[in-house]
């Protein structure tokens, strides 16, 4: 897969250009993609447009097929977002394709609304996506609370950059598919010694559809926790225990990591990962497991 991209601003507006050339039978096989994308701010009002097309060749050995017998299939998307206040921002999101669109991740024909409420401290999300060709709808609910700004609500949780932060956050995560929950999240994370320990716990709700004893259609509740920290012992050597609880298959997994800088810099690094996973007897889909890993990590 071959990918090319150009992007430019014009008398204050972005605009892009973007080249896909795909095949696994060959150059001779292969497919074209061009896409041009561009946006505008008016007053509130931010208005993005997306337009790709994908050459496709037909068949040649089909009945009346000829050198000039080929087709595009076009995939499309428009966005309005309205910033009504500096806190509060809403968009409106449609995106659309035809069959032979060279782009797997780009919906039939779907629509997406949002409404966000963002400041120092606080963040509320919800967002509402409508697949119009499957006609089934997900529904995301967000909300972070953070006692500093260090780092974004995006990074709050992240396992490679809650140790960075100085002060709590608590963020909470809900999932609804056809209105009913899919997962519900709890993430909350914490400096507990300054710049030497750094704690992060996770709890997770998410039913799924199974049988009874009888055969009858029940929900069936499986939840996830998680305890996870980051001791910085001294300058150079950094270890992580972890442990995860799950319900469904009984699993318990017991992870420890260790780095050990080599070195006056920071560039290269020792590490060192033992891992023991336990699970029930009948587990239908998790795997018992014991992991010994060394290995050095070199930045460039």
């Amino acid at each position: 897969v071959l990918y090319v991209f150009a992007d430019a601003n014009i008398a204050g507006y972005d605009a892009g250009l973007a080249y896909k050339r795909s095949g696994k039978a060959g150059l001779e096989d292969a497919l074209n993609t061009v896409g041009v994308w561009g946006k505008a701010g008016i007053d509130m009002f931010t208005l993005q447009a997306d337009l790709g097309a994908t050459f496709l060749q037909k068949d040649e050995d089909a009945e009346g097929a000829g050198d000039d017998d080929k087709s595009l299939a076009f995939g499309y998307g428009a966005k309005v977002t309205a910033e009504v206040t500096d806190e509060v921002t809403v968009y409106a999101q449609y995106k659309g394709k035809q069959t032979g669109f060279d782009n797997a991740g780009w919906p039939v024909s779907e629509l997406e609304l949002n409404a966000t409420y963002d400041d120092s401290s606080l963040k509320v999300a919800g967002t509402f996506t409508q697949d119009l060709n499957a006609k089934s709808n997900k529904v995301k609910a967000e909300a972070y609370y953070r006692f500093s700004d260090t780092l974004g609500y995006g990074d709050l949780f992240k396992s490679d950059k809650y140790f960075t932060n100085t002060a709590p956050a608590v963020g909470l995560v809900a999932n609804l598919e056809d209105f009913s929950i899919k997962d519900v999240t709890l993430n909350v994370a914490s400096p507990v010694v300054e710049d030497m320990v750094w704690a992060r716990a996770m709890a997770k709700y998410a039913p799924e559809p199974g049988k009874d004893d009888e055969g009858k259609d029940v929900t069936v509740n499986h939840f996830e926790v998680g305890a996870y920290a980051h001791v910085k012992v001294t300058n150079k050597l950094t270890v992580e225990p972890s442990v995860e609880y799950k319900t469904k298959d009984s699993v318990i997994d017991l992870t420890g990591k260790a780095s050990y800088l080599i070195g006056s810099s920071e560039d290269v690094a020792l590490n060192l990962t033992v891992q023991k996973v336990m699970v029930a007897e009948d587990a239908e889909e998790a795997t018992a497991k014991e992991v010994l890993k060394a290995g050095v990590t070199v930045k460039f």
